[in-house]
């Protein structure tokens, strides 16, 4: 999910105003690391980047497959969740879906 400036904004004002990253997080419907991640400056989230990065680049191509794997197991179960109990989620999916499928019927004209 990418955030908006308006949502990285709020996230900022809630944090200054003393909630915890938790809390944002769920008020958000992110993940704590997210919050923790925009609530770094700017530098240091580039710093962030980098390591992961340079630690996932020195992993095999078995370790690379298992984490992709993982992480695309992960993502699925979470958006089936979220899907499940977030109506306006559900509404922004199946928005997008119609949007996929005009553009594909488009290129098919």
């Amino acid at each position: 999910m990418k955030l908006t400036n308006k949502q990285k904004e709020k996230i900022r004002n809630l944090s200054e105003q003393g909630k915890k990253q938790k809390e944002i997080a769920e008020a958000m419907g992110v993940s704590q690391r997210t919050i923790s991640y925009w609530l770094l400056p700017e530098d240091k989230r580039k710093e962030d980047i980098m390591k992961i990065s340079n630690k996932f680049k020195s992993k095999s191509i078995e370790e690379k497959r298992k984490i992709y794997k993982s992480r695309l197991e992960y993502m699925k179960t979470y958006q089936r969740e979220r899907y499940k109990s977030d109506k306006e989620f559900r509404e922004k999916k199946l928005e997008s879906s119609k949007e996929n499928y005009r553009k594909g019927k488009d290129k098919n004209e």
